[in-house]
């Protein structure tokens, strides 16, 4: 039977991403180890490092993974070697810039626009591997093929200049080579699901510690939210597109800026509502970003990961604050929020 157009685009799409973004990413770490060494001389080197890195509760590193860096009697074929253990290479191995720190698997805060270093690309391409994962069938429509197709496009072409993305573009649907490409997919991402679990069974003994610690920062963060606002009122906001909303709040005037503002895509028009009168709402807040053009980007990205990536109906928050007390409008009001529907 021969496989429709979202079948073909799905395939198409984790074939470039399997194959190059592979290739890409070992490019990326072999041209930056240390010394200009091969990786085979710094894997002997750091061999003790590597190791420690499969053990204990916080290990990243499984023994099949481990095998494939150190055969017995000979050096690593780079060929067997996956997306999943060269980020694992380039976080161990590679000398990040002085004063740069990469938290490689926050999903939430994928790189902003404008940020195209190789650590960033590296996160692009994973990204998109977990948005094939994420995916509930094995389809992509049209545009959001297109959306991922240019999202992972800029990264392999930065990484790996002789890449041919056209020939993966037109390539053939094979079932036999999408079914071994699902299967990768699922275990090197179930891989890093798993080192995330075990990373948080880690810290169970501090759990109480960390409720505590977490309690005192919300209430620090709503102190503080209501004292910024205070001393914003009628502050300017314009996020560079001239607009601006204000609402009346006890306390005074919010500078609020409405979706418009930060260029919202959309959300489902099938989206579930909620009884009223609301109870609750969600929101959350931006990490130092000062400059507002800055945050309405960084918003822009999480409502494009929460719809593009996992799938839901729009941004998941009803509002977020950015650090100068600007509220930021998200989801309406009398709709679900992300926890309960999606």
């Amino acid at each position: 039977m021969e496989a429709n157009e979202t079948t073909v685009n799905y395939f198409r799409l984790m074939k470039l991403t399997m194959t190059e973004g592979t290739k890409a990413i070992q490019k990326a770490v072999v041209s930056r180890l240390p010394g200009r060494q091969t990786l085979h001389v710094i894997l002997r080197q750091k061999e003790d490092k590597i190791r420690s890195l499969s053990k204990g509760q916080r290990s990243v590193i499984s023994n099949r993974q481990l095998a494939v860096l150190y055969p017995a009697n000979t050096n690593c074929d780079l060929s067997s070697i996956d997306m999943t253990l060269w980020c694992v290479l380039a976080r161990n191995l590679v000398t990040l810039p002085r004063g740069v720190s990469i938290n490689w698997g926050d999903d939430d805060h994928p790189p902003l626009p404008g940020q195209e270093e190789w650590y960033h690309d590296i996160i692009r391409i994973r990204l998109t591997r977990n948005a094939l994962f994420h995916s509930r069938q094995p389809q992509l429509d049209k545009d959001t093929f297109n959306d991922l197709w240019n999202y992972i496009s800029g990264p392999l072409r930065r990484l790996n200049e002789d890449v041919d993305l056209d020939s993966y573009r037109n390539s053939e649907y094979d079932r036999s080579a999408a079914r071994e490409f699902e299967i990768q997919v699922k275990e090197q991402v179930f891989q890093e699901m798993n080192d995330v679990l075990k990373a948080g069974l880690a810290d169970r003994s501090k759990l109480y510690i960390v409720i505590i610690v977490i309690a005192i920062l919300i209430t620090l963060l709503i102190a503080g939210t209501v004292v910024v606002v205070y001393f914003q009122l009628h502050k300017e906001t314009s996020c560079g597109y001239g607009l601006r909303g204000e609402i009346v709040d006890p306390i005074g005037i919010l500078s609020v800026m409405p979706r418009e503002g930060w260029k919202a895509e959309k959300p489902n028009p099938n989206m579930k509502n909620r009884p009223l009168p609301v109870e609750f709402v969600e929101f959350t807040h931006t990490s130092d970003v000062t400059r507002c053009s800055d945050c309405c980007a960084q918003i822009y990205n999480i409502q494009y990961l929460h719809m593009k990536t996992r799938g839901w109906d729009d941004i998941g928050f009803h509002y977020l604050i950015d650090s100068s007390g600007v509220v930021y409008e998200g989801r309406a009001i009398d709709k679900a929020p992300a926890a309960v529907w999606g």
